[in-house]
């Protein structure tokens, strides 16, 4: 396959290559620009599929990140349904699983990451699932029938986020967790307190420090229910796997770059070989604020990502030191995280838990590492741009003080 001049290839589907394509058009670059994608779907939003999509608020149309005549009128082209197999960086190609080689001038891997595979007894079986795609969530979809029982092994974000469209569509969910509390690796134990009796009052049943030692499968294979440790029976008819996920970076290994829990990028997220740039999920990329590398799981970073190598890309480059955010959508509260919360040492509230509206302050050696909100999305804005600086803990906690004051 011909390619023109300063062609550029994007190996991903999702928000990461999305955005980049988009931002490197914006920037003027004239030359081919072409996504590889291995699901046969457009870039895409993966946050959607454990709310809206799965509840059937959303179609296709809204979870794509854009929709297919933008390509066409940008002269994007989108491969989908093919997946990179090898990266060539003697004669800068790429090899497709259908054997055909492109040519790139540039390239820029937003391979995102995988699910975490459980490995245990029963694990095998149509009604047992994980949630990453779009095929992911059309699977679950046709086996959430009516009077349908959903054990959720994992109480991360994706399953408390699965647990509680579940459970707002009127189905049994019971979260399965190893550790002591939900959300414990990433966030304190008052959010994770919080959390649980919201879904508690819901009617979703949570058992923490429990171990999945199999899952029960009947005489035709189909899911009965989970085993713990200990022996107790749980029933189920679905069973949604949540437990964490890995960078994919087989290619990059493969292609000899440096990979350390993701592929090892500088400020300009650019890797070892000087054409070839790493955004998003599968990326591992010194912080400013923490002064040590770390490999962030989304959406706000993947597109500051794409948008920093697409600058570099144009001409124009610009170091990534955006402070990281998340949000999760839960019921009706909305949850908002920037900054690292967890390297905090000392946590200052900010409102009133009881009444559902407030945010915690994360200081290290006061400095406001970050901050973690519920029902606060206009205080929050402000406070994203607070992380990093030298505030009083007593100033963060009156509520009578304009934040804004302090930006």
């Amino acid at each position: 396959m011909a390619q023109s001049q300063n062609s550029v290839i994007v190996v991903g589907g999702g928000h990461a290559a999305g955005q980049f394509a988009a931002s490197l058009r914006q920037l003027g670059h004239a030359s081919e620009i072409v996504i590889v994608a291995d699901e046969e779907h457009i870039p895409y939003q993966r946050p959607p599929l454990s709310k809206q999509y799965l509840q059937g608020k959303y179609g296709l149309e809204r979870v794509y990140l854009r929709q297919r005549k933008f390509y066409s009128d940008k002269n994007i082209q989108c491969i989908t349904g093919r997946r990179v197999e090898e990266i060539s960086t003697t004669r800068n190609t790429v090899l497709l699983d259908d054997g055909q080689h492109i040519q790139w001038d540039t390239l820029v891997l937003a391979t995102g990451s995988s699910n975490r595979v459980l490995e245990i007894d029963g694990a095998v079986s149509p009604q047992t699932l994980s949630l990453r795609s779009i095929g992911d969530c059309d699977a679950l979809k046709t086996h959430l029938t009516s009077d349908c029982k959903v054990a959720i092994v994992g109480g991360g974000y994706i399953g408390l986020e699965v647990a509680s469209s579940c459970r707002s569509l009127g189905y049994e969910v019971t979260v399965v967790e190893l550790l002591d509390r939900v959300l414990a690796r990433v966030t304190l134990p008052e959010i994770s307190k919080y959390f649980r009796e919201l879904h508690e009052s819901q009617g979703v049943k949570i058992l923490t420090g429990a171990v999945v030692q199999s899952i029960n499968l009947d005489r035709g294979g189909n899911v009965s229910g989970l085993l713990l440790e200990g022996g107790r029976q749980l029933p189920a008819d679905v069973v949604l796997i949540g437990v964490g996920i890995t960078p994919n970076v087989d290619l990059a290994v493969k292609a000899n770059l440096p990979v350390d829990n993701g592929i090892v990028v500088d400020e300009y997220c650019r890797t070892a070989h000087e054409r070839i740039y790493a955004i998003g999920d599968c990326t591992n990329q010194h912080s400013e604020l923490l002064g040590r590398r770390i490999r962030l799981e989304s959406v706000p970073n993947a597109m500051e990502q794409a948008r920093c190598a697409a600058a570099t890309i144009a001409g124009t480059p610009t170091p990534n030191h955006s402070i990281p955010w998340f949000w999760s959508d839960q019921y009706d509260v909305k949850f908002q995280m920037a900054g690292f919360p967890m390297d905090g040492e000392t946590t200052v509230l900010r409102g009133d838990i009881d009444a559902g509206s407030f945010m915690h302050f994360h200081l290290a050696n006061g400095c406001l590492m970050g901050a973690s909100a519920l029902n606060t999305p206009g205080e929050f804005l402000i406070a994203r741009r607070l992380v990093g600086k030298r505030i009083e803990p007593s100033v963060l906690a009156d509520v009578a003080v304009d934040l804004r004051t302090l930006a």
